[in-house]
């Protein structure tokens, strides 16, 4: 996974704010060890619902002004402290 990458795929002139997140793999669940993730996925349908995600952030669904918004993620097994999980959202100034 390449934050850079996803914070290209976003950027926007007319955008005030580029914000990202970026979900890593910790050492610990529930008081229990942990010292990897491992995801498996149906691809065709993983991606289709990470499209309709999107295009609901896109339609509003988490507020106005968002242009852009691109995620990623992992497959396989992810270490400790690696990412498994990226997204970016490039944005308006707010009103407010």
């Amino acid at each position: 996974l390449s934050l850079d990458e996803l914070i290209k795929q976003v950027s926007d002139p007319s955008c005030g704010a580029v914000t990202t997140f970026s979900g890593t793999t910790r050492d610990n669940f529930e008081g229990k060890k942990v010292v990897h993730l491992e995801y498996e996925a149906y691809e065709p349908m993983a991606l289709k619902e990470m499209d309709r995600i999107l295009q609901d952030v896109l339609d509003g669904k988490c507020g106005p002004g968002i242009r852009r918004v691109a995620c990623a993620h992992r497959l396989g097994v992810v270490p400790l402290a690696e990412a498994s999980v990226l997204i970016a959202v490039a944005s308006e100034h707010r009103a407010e």
